[in-house]
């Protein structure tokens, strides 16, 4: 039975072994990952589209709650999951399909973990009474791929003594050589070498 997945020990600057800390990703999580790599090819996430906020000690006395539970709704606009199942503003979300909600990072990961398109029953409190929302779970978009950094300049070592760069397009019709030539361009010899 997996428990968790380590990724990351932490380590004294610039020696080997660890200190006794460690991180690791719960072994639930990992499940859900390598089902979805399995099924999908990717990292499916679910998602509302609901903003939420900490319920803090101000903030449940302001409400008169009980306790200083769940998360505030602070937005669920209307094209999101979450505002075209009604969920409003100012509901207090205390339970996700039967879990506690205890902070917003904990609403997030059972969310995340929702399947795309099922259903997420939300049990909640709503002007300080019981409610219950239906949500029907979207998927989360994919981040934007970073864009590529440039191409540094290529420079050989002092042994040989070359400067080399790039061959792009430029150089190769400056050179007059074919498109798909490939390779690097000498752009310099150090004198000697």
């Amino acid at each position: 039975e997996v428990v968790g997945v380590a990724t990351g020990l932490l380590a004294p600057k610039g020696e080997s072994g660890s200190i006794g800390i460690g991180l690791a990703l719960p072994g639930d999580t990992a499940q859900f990952v390598v089902d979805s790599f399995r099924r999908y090819g990717r990292v499916r996430q679910g998602w509302i589209g609901a903003a939420v906020a900490a319920i803090t000690p101000g903030i449940a006395d302001s409400l008169n709650l009980p306790a200083a539970q769940g998360v505030l709704v602070t937005a669920a606009p209307p094209q999101t999951p979450a505002g075209q199942a009604g969920l409003r503003v100012g509901d207090v979300i205390l339970r996700a399909d039967g879990r506690p909600v205890a902070d917003p990072r904990g609403l997030q990961r059972l969310v995340g973990t929702a399947p795309v398109g099922g259903t997420l029953h939300l049990a909640l409190l709503r002007d300080a009474a019981a409610a219950t929302v239906d949500v029907v779970v979207g998927e989360a978009a994919e981040p934007p791929a970073p864009p590529a950094p440039p191409a540094p300049a290529m420079t050989a070592g002092a042994d040989l003594g070359l400067d080399l760069a790039p061959l792009d397009a430029a150089a190769r019709v400056r050179l007059h050589l074919p498109a798909d030539t490939t390779g690097v361009l000498v752009a310099g010899i150090a004198p000697g070498s």
